[in-house]
């Protein structure tokens, strides 16, 4: 699946995970506040983005073997061996939700002690890997569905937590009328993304031009205040 940015010269090609509201292939309208920054970036430069979703492990693959120019939300340490520029993109916080009626709070990494935890294929933050053969931790595949079956598990009372970035659980949320049944109960350190760049033989000139760009002109956007107005149209407020 593919979204495409308008017609021009020449086309930088990305691998990304479906990841609402950061990624959306199915919403044309509003196809991701990191696609739309991505467009706005290279758009900029006079240069074409094409987004083509996939699970997040082949994702990461396409980069680091070529088959695309870039990986669209990676924190370097979910992607190492890809090139990356000296500019994040933005940043990603994941919490930790919880049924409405659980007392439990995240404090410190040392809360997950013995619980009972769903998270995403390949997305653990880094400060609870030292924690993860002290709580139970069950891995879920498929971004597209993860949100999804991690709620129905915790409703269920089969789980007692659900890892998820702060913005993806807060769309699926509000778009799912579900804010009474679910609660945030605290959240891990932010980690900054970035759009990660391919470091095959055949794409090394290719990716030193494009982070070149990309540093360039992004630089340009934080000064105009882009990425904020971008949260207004996804009608999303900063977690503070």
């Amino acid at each position: 699946m593919s979204i495409p940015a308008q017609a021009m010269a020449e086309t930088i090609t990305i691998s990304a995970p479906e990841w609402c509201p950061y990624i959306c292939p199915n919403e044309p309208a509003k196809p991701g506040l990191l696609v739309e920054y991505t467009q706005a970036i290279f758009q900029r430069a006079g240069y074409d983005i094409t987004v083509d979703v996939y699970p997040w492990s082949r994702a990461i693959r396409y980069a680091e073997d070529g088959t695309r120019h870039a990986l669209l939300g990676a924190a370097k340490h979910e992607a190492p061996s890809l090139i990356f520029p000296e500019n994040e993109i933005g940043e990603q916080t994941f919490c930790f939700y919880t049924k409405a009626d659980d007392e439990w709070t995240y404090s410190s990494p040392a809360a997950v002690i013995g619980k009972d935890i769903i998270y995403p294929q390949d997305a653990l933050p880094e400060e609870i890997i030292p924690y993860k053969n002290r709580a139970r931790f069950s891995e879920v595949t498929g971004s597209v569905t993860y949100i999804e079956q991690a709620l129905g598990m915790l409703l269920s009372d089969r789980t007692e937590i659900v890892l998820s970035s702060y913005y993806w659980m807060t769309h699926f949320l509000e778009s799912h009328d579900m804010q009474e049944k679910v609660k945030l109960s605290g959240c891990a350190a932010s980690t900054k993304v970035y759009l990660a760049f391919s470091p095959a033989d055949g794409k090394l000139e290719e990716t030193k031009k494009y982070i070149k760009i990309f540093d360039r002109e992004i630089e340009i956007l934080k000064q105009e205040g882009f990425f904020e107005s971008l949260l207004i149209k996804y009608n999303l407020t900063p977690r503070k």
